[in-house]
């Protein structure tokens, strides 16, 4: 979920990705941003942290949210 990501200097973990602020969208409290991860991919998030376009970012994805689904299709375990 985009409200999952954590964004900036609260980007703690093993998982996490550096990318550069694209868009940023204020909504009241929040924002919402589109950011350009290293690999090119869009990530797009729900954040309290003030983000600016062009900024560079750290993101971490904790690991209680993280889903991995298998690359083919089959039964569930």
């Amino acid at each position: 979920r985009p409200e999952d990501v954590q964004v900036g200097a609260g980007a703690a973990g093993a998982n996490q990705c550096h990318g550069k602020v694209e868009i940023v969208e204020y909504l009241g409290r929040d924002n919402e941003a589109v950011l350009r991860l290293e690999d090119q991919s869009s990530l797009w998030v729900h954040t309290s942290a003030h983000l600016t376009p062009g900024e560079p970012v750290t993101v971490a994805f904790p690991p209680d949210k993280v889903i991995f689904l298998p690359d083919t299709p089959g039964p569930r375990r």
